[in-house]
């Protein structure tokens, strides 16, 4: 949740940290980051910002389902175009390719056969 988040990253008295989903609209309290979320910390004048990645959750609603594993597969397809975090967040697999592997995992996560944390790599 957006509180967690903020909890695990203010270390710096005066820290400011705020959680804008994909759309630029601020989160509160117990709002979930998705993909394309961005995180921004202020401490001072020195801002740094970071975007979220939720892997498997390639609409950026918080959450990997069914309509991220669809999304994917069209993608894999050639039949739609993901790009930037919503790109990576559907290469469940790391390897730089979109594909039905890939649509699949999402899939069998959102049917909780398999723990999307697995899929956690460095970027």
């Amino acid at each position: 949740t957006k509180s967690e988040l903020v909890a695990a990253i203010v270390s710096f008295d005066g820290a400011v940290v705020t959680v804008k989903d994909k759309d630029g609209n601020e989160l509160t309290g117990d709002a979930t980051p998705g993909t394309g979320s961005t995180v921004t910390v202020t401490v001072g004048n020195v801002s740094v910002s970071k975007t979220v990645i939720v892997m498997g959750d390639v609409d950026g609603d918080g959450k990997v389902n069914a309509t991220d594993a669809r999304l994917a597969l069209r993608a894999a397809a050639k039949l739609d175009t993901l790009e930037g975090a919503f790109a990576a967040a559907a290469d469940t697999d790391g390897d730089d390719n979109i594909n039905a592997t890939d649509a699949r995992m999402i899939l069998r996560a959102a049917a909780k056969l398999d723990d999307p944390s697995a899929w956690l790599r460095a970027a």
